[in-house]
């Protein structure tokens, strides 16, 4: 028996559809019917969802399980698909009504802005094209258009949430500030299809996290009585960790560091602005140390302020990573194997000068280790590079990055987001990067070569709003998702000016050495809906 598994939505009147049946044949055909418009109160309530005719839809080509259809013109509705027109409609596919496939951040916290990501929010003919050669994007932010309703897990009753604004792609909302925390199920209405046009539950926990104490603390004081620098950060950062938390304030001048910074948790290491407050790494002869300007384990933040460097490999690590010598720093995928949680590097300028100081220098035998990286150096996931983070719940936002190497590398990361950064990609490296990790089967078998994802990759990750482009005439590429990942929002970023001199990509995803481990498929509906003619 044949059966749709999978629709690739918005299907759109008039255009063509690409539906997927398993099982298909030659004589497999796809029938239709349109949910009617209407007001509905809750998902699952009894309320009758009505549809009008079925129609039969020419395949216009068929390639295996895949078939591509002519979708007849008439207005923008939910539809039910099926491939046979008697059978129930219980065995259909529900298509273009709301789908919600992950929330950002998770756990949502009370009082705090929730995203919603998937599709379907806002129906297309919100998008209305007048110039079929010039398309209307569907990622354009409307108001009043989204319902989106929580119930409690357990409970029956629902709450209305209110949707600030919303595209196809992405619903923004705020949880009100006395939300109780527990486990909840979200469904999105986009004002099509009556009641069957409601999404599937999505589960969301939402839990209060305790704020960060917010006492400041004056660097220079602590400087000042320690007599140095590095004493003085160490001295107040010891402050801060006994007192559970608090901000380093940096003032309007620049810090010499000969040691990295390692920050206790629920810290804020803040300058007075990227262009006012300096770090400054060594830039003598080389490799000297640090290795590494920051690094901390979790919850922690630098904010506004310039991190400058010309020995260190990496300027922002987490988890904590403080190596002992150039090459250690250099593979710091070899050696971070925890993870780190809550990091966030806001409106900082992080450059990293891998020839800092050439032509005086008298380490020549590591000046030509750095032309050698220059040119060819295997820069994906090690060598230079500014932020560096293994972890989950990051947030790399409104920077200006001039990588050694690559920019900003996300290291099997979950629920990141990097948006409205500059990222200048340098030698043999990347501007936004993000890794999986995958493991080989011992003993592969003819057909069963590829490797094995079992959790340990990239998901929930949105990369909005960036400016990303080389620095280097040997940059490799520009926005890399290497090895798997899942959940990968990416929009309204500018990618541009990728060199010609390397065989590079301005934006690739590598997926195609993977493979699932339990590849499964499944598709549920709300038992409680009826359906009438």
């Amino acid at each position: 028996m044949s059966e749709i598994s999978h629709v690739m939505e918005p299907v759109i009147p008039g255009r063509y559809a690409v539906v997927t049946v398993g099982g298909a044949t030659d004589g497999t055909r796809i029938h239709a019917a349109r949910f009617a418009d209407g007001p509905t109160r809750w998902p699952g309530d009894g309320e009758v969802a009505t549809v009008g005719n079925v129609e039969a839809w020419s395949v216009a080509q068929r390639k295996g399980d895949c078939l591509t259809v002519d979708v007849p013109g008439g207005d923008h509705a939910v539809m039910a698909l099926a491939t046979d027109p008697g059978a129930p409609l219980d065995g259909a596919f529900t298509a273009n009504r709301p789908r919600i496939d992950w929330a950002y951040p998770s756990p949502a916290q009370p009082g705090a802005p929730l995203r919603l990501i998937g599709r379907g929010f806002v129906q297309v003919d919100h998008y209305p094209t007048t110039d079929p050669t010039s398309p209307v994007s569907y990622g354009g932010m409307v108001e009043g258009v989204t319902r989106i309703v929580a119930r409690r897990v357990g409970q029956s009753a629902f709450i209305e949430l209110t949707v600030r604004e919303s595209s196809a792609y992405d619903a923004h909302l705020t949880l009100p500030a006395d939300f109780a925390e527990g486990s909840y199920e979200l469904f999105a209405h986009n004002g099509r299809g009556g009641a069957a046009g409601w999404s599937e539950p999505l589960p969301l926990t939402v839990e209060a996290r305790a704020p960060w104490p917010t006492k400041s603390y004056d660097a220079d004081a602590y400087i000042r009585e320690a007599g140095g620098v590095d004493d003085g950060l160490a001295a107040a950062l010891a402050a801060i960790e006994s007192a559970g938390g608090g901000v380093l304030q940096l003032s309007a001048r620049g810090y010499t560091i000969h040691r990295t910074i390692v920050m206790p948790p629920r810290t804020v290491l803040r300058g007075v602005g990227r262009d006012r407050t300096l770090i400054h790494l060594l830039a003598r002869n080389g490799p000297r140390p640090p290795y590494v300007a920051i690094t901390g384990d979790r919850d922690l933040a630098a904010d506004d302020l310039r991190i400058e460097a010309t020995h260190a490999p990496v300027l922002i690590c987490a988890p904590r990573f403080e190596p002992t010598t150039f090459d250690e720093a250099l593979h710091v995928e070899d050696h971070v194997k925890a993870r780190a949680s809550y990091v966030a590097v806001r409106r900082c300028r992080l450059q990293q000068f891998i020839l800092g100081g050439a032509m005086r220098r008298r380490d020549r035998e590591q000046l030509d280790r750095l032309y050698a990286l220059l040119r060819h150096g295997p820069q994906h996931i090690e060598g230079y590079q500014g932020i560096v983070i293994r972890g989950d719940h990051i947030e790399v936002e409104d920077n200006i990055v001039y990588g050694g190497g690559s920019c900003v590398a996300l290291n099997r990361a979950t629920q990141a987001r990097v948006a409205g950064n500059v990222l200048k990609a340098g030698a043999s490296g990347q501007a936004m990067q993000c890794y999986s990790h995958l493991d080989w089967p011992d003993n592969p078998t003819p057909g069963n070569t590829g490797a094995k994802i079992e959790g340990s990759y990239t998901r929930d990750i949105i990369v909005e709003h960036n400016d990303c482009s080389a620095n280097c005439t040997t940059t490799r590429n520009l926005v890399n998702f290497m090895r798997g990942g899942e959940n990968i929002h990416l929009a309204g970023n500018h990618i541009h000016d990728i060199p010609t001199t390397t065989d590079g990509e301005a934006m690739l995803t590598h997926l195609w050495f993977a493979r699932w481990a339990e590849p499964t498929a499944a598709r549920t509906r709300w038992p409680s809906m009826s359906w009438a003619w």
